[in-house]
């Protein structure tokens, strides 16, 4: 008899190590994932408040653009506008691109919280069954070294002893078996989450790389030479004469003058001759 207790109690002692060494892992997995789960909800959350950030600027971009655009000539004022527009379009894209992260990537990393909350509680029950069972454990050595010879009291701290270890192997397995389901959920959960980070992200590059192609087209589609005859066409208007064509209308002027000048010369000097010959022909 003596001899079995002795073993009931060594394997106890024996069972709680393995426990013990159970309880340390499982705390520092929870511990593990409680601590960077958090610390990635909080980095999801403040990359889309530097996205909302850029979003203002781009619609900023976008209303400077259309002010630009207003006071240029035709080419360059439809291809600013187009391009607004296109910066304008990013925007909107953005928008629903925060949304997306806050919903499937920020939210669900927030709930690792609560889960392990829900694991932390089974370790505690295993925690707790334990150093009961190590209660009973310590009761029965005291009654040996006291009273080795109370055969009813030590049998009944033995049966003690066996009721506490069964609910410590009961509480244990059952933290087990809830740990390998958090470690399963939390691998399915990082596969899932991340994979709608990334699955967003190359949503929004593909439509900012169709977007912004289509900006660079209406740049590339500007015609300087229409430009440039309406900045002629405002540096010299047609209502007002250039200095070439004032120079040209100065010379028309004054060649003009000089022929009906000399005209009006030769009419008055054949006059002269004409009377002058017609007194003397009244002399003779």
């Amino acid at each position: 008899m003596k001899n079995a207790s002795s073993s009931s109690a060594s394997e106890s002692r024996m069972e709680a190590r393995a426990r013990d060494h159970e309880l340390k892992i499982v705390s520092d997995r929870i511990a593990l994932a409680e601590k960077h789960f958090t610390s990635l909800s909080k980095d999801v959350l403040s990359y889309n408040a530097s996205l909302e950030g850029v979003k203002e600027k781009g619609n900023k971009l976008s209303s400077s653009l259309d002010s630009y655009a207003d006071m240029e000539y035709p080419s360059v004022r439809n291809a600013m506008q187009n391009v607004s527009e296109c910066v304008a379009t990013m925007q909107d894209y953005l928008t629903a691109e925060v949304n997306f992260l806050h919903g499937k990537v920020a939210q669900p990393l927030s709930f690792y919280a609560t889960n392990c909350k829900i694991a932390k509680d089974y370790a505690k029950g295993a925690i707790t069954a334990r150093d009961k069972e190590l209660a009973k454990l310590k009761s029965l050595d005291k009654m040996k070294s006291k009273d080795p010879n109370n055969k009813s009291k030590l049998a009944k701290l033995e049966q003690e002893l066996q009721k506490a270890s069964i609910d410590s192997g009961r509480a244990r397995q059952t933290m087990v078996d809830q740990m390998v389901i958090f470690e399963k959920k939390k691998i399915e959960d990082l596969k899932s989450i991340f994979g709608s980070f990334f699955h967003g992200q190359l949503l929004f590059h593909a439509k900012a790389l169709e977007t912004y192609t289509q900006a660079y087209k209406h740049l590339m589609a500007i015609d300087e030479q229409l430009d440039l005859e309406a900045f002629e066409n405002d540096i010299h208007p047609a209502t007002i004469p250039t200095r070439l064509d004032s120079i040209k209308s100065g010379s028309q002027s004054s060649l003009h003058y000089d022929s009906q000048g000399s005209l009006r010369g030769s009419q008055l000097s054949l006059n002269r001759t004409s009377q002058s010959m017609h007194s003397q022909g009244s002399i003779e």
